[in-house]
């Protein structure tokens, strides 16, 4: 059985459930048409017997009477008292009549009419009205027994008319029989025909999964992730699962080929803080230098160096955070105080002339990590001084908005606003890529660093963690506008 497909272990399945209904359902038929059939022999015995008890005539004669008795073919039959009866009936009785035999028994329960040379009623108690089952010569036979009293001539005999029929045990007698018999060999044509339509059928429905093995097959030969499903339209079992692997190609594509530009990016990343703390070594040690050259080298080491400990510090939280590894605390926050001690703490480090403003609703809460919040808040606003103009300004906002999904839930809403170099239309759709940086973007902070290109990124798992999005709006030398939008508590 291990070794079977499983459309052949349904198709067997199949073969076999339909052969045991087949089964059961002969044995039902043969059972009832037995009893049916037993019914019928027992009904038409009652019938047979019944239908003579008027066709029965008796008479009174005397001796001179006897010889034109036997001529008319009566039977002469002699009472106890001495008179002296004549029996006239027709000639059915001496033969079967629909397969029942018919027997008149005289007062003293000897056989006046009908062939004995089967029966010996002296053996069986015979009861009026009722069938009786009996045995002779290892044959059985059902018999019923009517009592018919005839008066002549004010002398009154009871006669017993008794009907026998062979009880013969089997349902495969008349009509019902003869149907029974027929099933017997339609219905076993019916199981070979059951299971070639399941085979069929069975082929047919597991189609798609042997595209899909076929698909995995190619797949797995070609690293070809770009290969589909193909099994046209429908609505069962394996039409979904044949699209829902599609959805897990398509998934795993994107995933594949984020990671091999998230690798092709970090190499390169990596790669210029490498080669220039490689060329100041090799600086240094090609000649003798000045203390002056020295230090200058070393701050070129130690820059480049806290440059890659930042970077890949970076690296190693959002892969934590991205495969779920992080651990999350969530606790019910007051957003609007969190976000204004935030930006409050930002606005007296800040080294510009950049003006932040903060208006907050005091009262709006968010169930999140505070760790994380801080995090999203500190990146957005950080960028805003980053790629601001000087002497202009940021403004943060936390308000309390509904209706951002089809049921209307309450939300709270982050806005980082402001007047800064701005995004072109072309790279707002690759703003939240990982290590993505446009060309405007491509400038150092008032300590010399350069963006790493992983903030917004950061921001938008963050977000989608929490359950909330993120929309940006952005015009070229006009500023930008960050709208961050979380469930409430």
């Amino acid at each position: 059985m291990k070794r079977l497909s499983i459309k052949s272990k349904i198709m067997l399945f199949y073969t076999l459930c339909t052969t045991l209904i087949v089964a059961i359902m002969l044995l039902f038929m043969v059972h009832i048409s037995g009893k049916v059939v037993d019914n019928d022999i027992k009904d038409n015995l009652v019938l047979m017997v019944e239908e003579d008890v008027d066709d029965v005539d008796f008479d009174i004669i005397d001796e001179d009477d006897i010889e034109e008795a036997y001529e008319k073919g009566e039977t002469v039959f002699y009472l106890e008292d001495g008179h002296i009866g004549s029996l006239c009936v027709e000639e059915a009785y001496v033969s079967a009549k629909r397969g029942v035999k018919i027997f008149i028994l005289g007062p003293d329960g000897k056989v006046l009419l009908g062939h004995t040379d089967d029966y010996n009623f002296d053996v069986v108690e015979l009861k009026q009205g009722e069938i009786t089952s009996m045995s002779f010569n290892e044959t059985d036979y059902y018999a019923y027994a009517r009592t018919v009293s005839l008066t002549d001539k004010k002398i009154t005999v009871d006669f017993m008319l008794v009907g026998v029929v062979q009880d013969t045990g089997s349902a495969f007698l008349g009509a019902t029989g003869s149907l029974i018999k027929a099933d017997f060999i339609i219905l076993p044509l019916a199981i070979v025909l059951s299971a070639l339509v399941g085979y069929l059928i069975t082929r047919a429905l597991f189609k798609p999964i042997g595209q899909i093995t076929e698909t995995a097959e190619n797949i797995s030969k070609g690293d070809d992730l770009s290969l589909r499903i193909d099994v046209g339209s429908g609505e069962d079992e394996l039409h979904k699962l044949a699209e829902t692997y599609n959805t897990m190609l398509s998934r795993l594509q994107t995933s594949f080929e984020s990671e091999k530009a998230f690798t092709s990016d970090s190499s390169h990343e990596l790669r210029t803080p490498t080669a220039i703390i490689s060329a100041q070594c090799e600086y240094a040690l090609a000649d003798k230098r000045t203390e002056e050259e020295y230090v200058d080298c070393l701050e070129v080491i130690n820059r480049q160096s806290k440059r890659m400990n930042l970077l890949i510090s970076q690296l190693l939280s959002f892969t934590r955070l991205e495969q779920g590894t992080q651990k999350i605390n969530i606790e019910k926050l007051n957003f609007g105080e969190l976000v204004e001690e935030l930006c409050s703490d930002m606005e007296a480090t800040n080294k510009t002339d950049i003006t932040l403003k903060v208006d907050t609703d005091k009262d709006v809460f968010i169930n999140a990590d505070i760790t994380l919040i801080f995090r999203m808040v500190t990146n957005l606003v950080s960028n805003a001084y980053r790629y601001g103009n000087p002497g202009g300004y940021i403004n943060v906002s936390v308000k309390s908005g509904d209706g951002w999904n089809e049921m209307d839930e309450p939300v709270a809403v982050l806005c980082v606003e402001d007047n800064g170099i701005g995004i072109a239309d072309s790279e707002l759709d690759n703003i939240f890529r990982r290590f993505y940086k446009g060309d405007k973007s491509r400038v150092q902070d008032p300590d010399g660093e350069t963006s790493t290109g992983l903030g917004l990124a950061f921001v938008q798992k963050i977000v989608q963690i929490h359950g909330g999005r993120i929309e940006v709006r952005s015009k070229i030398g006009e500023g930008s506008t960050f709208t961050v939008i979380l469930p409430k508590a």
